[in-house]
């Protein structure tokens, strides 16, 4: 697996999906650096200069069956450097009818739209399937809770067969066996 490769690829393809979106670049603040994803903005018209507003993406599930994707973005403000959640909203993509959802109304976006994101969640599936194919034929250096490298307790781990590794096949898409 070059997992470099994957990175790059899904770094790229977030990009080019924000830009086909028309959005900006997303401001980062450095309230709570260990989120990747915590992004403010001052642009409501409702709150004083001088009030930020913060959003942090929770959680992210992708639906490979029903091609939908949803996640959760809290709102919060920053309390002694920290983040503090104040409120949560839904967010869903139906790829196949190119909507989204948030509290119940839906907005239709464009089929290319679609089309960009079924491939990149494609790309991310495929390498989930292939991480579970890797963990199964034993790859990898184990480690303990403090992150120290172990020995290997069974050769024949799970996916193995008297130590090699059995083929396994990924159903990539619908009706693929």
């Amino acid at each position: 697996m070059k997992i470099t490769n994957y990175i790059l690829a899904a770094t790229l393809a977030l990009l080019v999906l924000g830009c086909a979106q028309g959005y900006g670049p997303v401001k980062r603040s450095s309230v709570n650096s260990d989120s990747t994803a915590l992004a403010w903005d001052n642009v409501d018209s409702k709150k004083p200069n001088d009030a930020v507003s913060l959003r942090r993406l929770e959680s992210i599930t992708w639906d490979s069956v029903k091609h939908q994707l949803t996640w959760d973005v809290s709102r919060g403000e920053r309390k002694e450097d920290a983040y503090q959640p104040q409120s949560k909203d839904r967010y869903q993509i139906n790829i196949d009818m190119a909507t989204m959802t948030v509290n119940g109304e839906i907005r239709r976006f464009s089929e290319d739209e679609a089309v960009n994101v079924r491939k990149l969640m494609d790309f991310v599936s495929r390498y989930a399937l292939e991480s579970t194919v890797w963990w199964e034929n034993g790859e990898g250096e184990p480690v303990d809770g403090n992150d120290t490298p172990t020995k290997p307790q069974n050769p024949a781990s799970p996916g193995k067969k008297g130590g090699k590794a059995k083929p396994i096949h990924i159903a990539a898409r619908r009706g693929e066996i």
